[in-house]
């Protein structure tokens, strides 16, 4: 009996060591704003592209800045490759990081006046949002997707449309929301806001928003050009070797 039972323990210890470990995945966003006026002057049409890659626990995100979200310690990496830097940003509220950055700022009558705006703000989400589930579906790219009707506003300015999500590719949604977002990581409202873009239930392959940002309005189309699972690159997850840290300072802004 003991053997057979000892036999049972080394045959499942050796299928969970053979076992194939879970790969990561890599997501590729295609964006395309277009065309608007500033001052009555046309500005071109732009495309961008942001690659993503998703750990157990990190994520790294390239969208022309690169960002390594650490989920275990709660906080966020901006790399700085202008100057071999890197700042650290709270995952979760910065109401006590936002109120020593303002009194390291001094007693003038400037600070003052920002500390009362800004105790003024941490009343209230500076960043909001809004989901709705709709019963249409469709196929797009081949995967099974459900439209959802979003609405996000910011400091910086609004957005409303259409997002097209799926279930078909294995990723955390209120992680993915939280890195797809986190040009706003630490600004109050953040994390509720993150909670209800949570809500969307999978990865985005589709988005149709319409935008007014300083004052500009703007169209957008993103959508997800490329994924798979597969093992990510030595390294993706890490500070480069040679960057130091310097102080973070929350962004009113909440700007990139």
């Amino acid at each position: 009996m003991r053997r057979t039972a000892r036999a049972i323990a080394l045959l499942l210890i050796t299928a969970a060591l053979l076992a194939p470990a879970r790969a990561d995945v890599f997501l590729k966003y295609r964006k395309i704003v277009e065309g608007y006026e500033v001052k009555g002057r046309p500005v071109a049409p732009e495309t961008t592209y942001t690659t993503l890659w998703l750990g157990p626990d990190r994520i790294r995100c390239d969208d022309g800045r690169v960002t390594l979200t650490d989920f275990a310690a709660r906080a966020v990496c901006a790399l700085h490759p202008g100057d071999y830097t890197y700042t650290r940003m709270p995952l979760d509220s910065c109401a006590a990081h936002m109120r020593r950055a303002l009194r390291d700022m001094g007693d003038s009558p400037e600070a003052r006046a920002a500390r009362a705006v800004t105790e003024a703000m941490l009343q209230h989400g500076l960043v909001q949002a809004k989901v709705r589930q709709t019963r249409e579906t469709r196929g797009i790219s081949g995967l099974s997707c459900r439209r959802y009707v979003v609405t996000r506003s910011s400091p910086d300015g609004s957005w409303s449309g259409d997002t097209w999500v799926t279930q078909d590719i294995p990723a955390d949604p209120g992680r993915l929301q939280m890195v797809r977002n986190s040009s706003h990581a630490g600004v109050p409202g953040f994390v509720d806001a993150v909670r209800e873009m949570a809500r969307l239930g999978g990865v985005p392959v589709l988005e149709i928003t319409s935008a007014r940002v300083s004052g500009r309005s703007m169209v957008s189309t993103e959508q997800l050009v490329e994924h798979g699972e597969k093992p990510a690159p030595p390294g993706v997850y890490d500070i480069p070797a040679g960057y130091s840290e310097k102080p973070w300072r929350p962004a009113l802004g909440g700007g990139r």
